[in-house]
């Protein structure tokens, strides 16, 4: 195999496991959706607080003055919402995860249950 044909191999394999990535993160209550959305929001509020404290700005105060705030502010609101959606999701996330938990235990009891009242019945009619 050459250089070129080894690394489009790599690249096709990059592109599956990227595609898997995205077909999982659209699932409704995938775990791998809660923890991208979480991860972005907290990478997305950091760079907003990050933004606001630097010294680059889209509108500087410095030559503009008060009028170069709406910059700052917007971008602290945007931060603000992100850490609540960050928040919020991450609480969702352990619900979703503590559902799950109990539907499998209530299902693994009823199965136990279930085969016990199995083993009763079977031994009524035998004996």
């Amino acid at each position: 195999m050459t250089f070129f044909g080894m690394i489009s191999v790599l690249l096709i394999c990059i592109t599956c496991g990227f595609v898997a990535l995205l077909v999982l993160a659209s699932l409704p209550h995938s775990p791998v959706r809660d923890l991208l959305l979480q991860l972005v929001a907290w990478l997305f509020a950091g760079t907003c607080g990050a933004y606001v404290l630097s010294p680059v700005d889209v509108l500087p105060e410095i030559i503009l003055g008060p009028f170069g705030l709406p910059d700052d502010l917007l971008a602290l609101f945007m931060g603000i919402a992100s850490l609540i959606t960050a928040i919020k999701t991450g609480r969702e996330a352990r619900a979703h995860a503590r559902a799950r938990q109990w539907a499998a235990e209530e299902v693994a009891a009823r199965t136990s249950s279930g085969q016990q009242q199995r083993t009763i019945t079977v031994r009524g009619r035998a004996s």
